[in-house]
């Protein structure tokens, strides 16, 4: 790997295979079956590495697959699965979920010169949090089906929790390198009035009652404030 050191903690175990001509690319095939076990590894663009990884990864043919992933992603507990395709599009399939998430410290993990990696992924795959925060909006039970199209993320499906009412609807975010657009169609059911209000960082009220909300959010701007 580009980093790391045989002092790093974790075990890897199994078998990896490579057969074919250098030379010659149609005639390469390599596969392998590894597990994992308490690894430490850096992944590219976190700016710290992924920790206390266990799992299994399946290398064939056509792609890798990532069995029963479990991690400490910038300091919150995740599990994952998936299949990453070497020719199909789109190149990531993947389930992740995890107990908590701060998502807002997690993107500041992420190095802002993110490079041709995160500019070229198309994915497309669901995600369940149990309990979750971006900057003042908390939520719990969320789950939401995604697909990642050039920095283009569409959620779809999505549900979630909040003050004891309830969102739903559908998010697209278009991260461009120079500027952020969002645009969001919610439904919300019953959230209390304070916890709507401290969304957008509005605590000093006397206001009480529960918000019932259809409607339409557009935004754009160089970064998220």
């Amino acid at each position: 790997l580009s980093g790391g050191t045989p002092q790093d903690p974790g075990v890897i175990s199994g078998a990896i295979r490579y057969s074919g001509s250098f030379n010659n690319k149609e005639r390469r095939r390599f596969t392998g079956n590894l597990n994992l076990a308490n690894v430490q590894v850096a992944l590219y663009p976190l700016l710290q590495p992924l920790r206390e990884l266990n799992g299994k990864i399946v290398i064939d043919d056509k792609g890798v697959d990532f069995q029963n992933i479990k991690a400490i992603v910038a300091g919150f507990p995740a599990g994952f699965n998936g299949r990453w395709r070497f020719s199909d599009k789109p190149q990531l399939l993947f389930d992740l979920a995890a107990p908590i998430l701060d998502v807002t410290y997690l993107i500041s993990q992420i190095d802002p010169e993110v490079g041709e990696f995160y500019a070229n992924l198309q994915a497309e795959g669901k995600i369940a949090l149990n309990r979750g925060r971006i900057k003042n909006f908390e939520f719990g039970e969320l789950k939401t089906d995604v697909t990642i199209d050039r920095r283009l993320w569409r959620l779809y499906n999505l549900s979630a929790r909040s003050g004891g009412g309830a969102i739903a609807g559908g998010t697209t975010i278009n991260d461009r390198a120079d500027s952020l657009a969002i645009a969001a169609a919610p439904k919300i059911q019953a959230v209390p009035i304070e916890t709507f209000l401290r969304w957008f960082n509005i605590t000093n009220t006397e206001m009480t009652g529960r918000v019932n909300l259809n409607g339409n959010l557009e935004t754009n701007g160089k970064n998220d404030t």
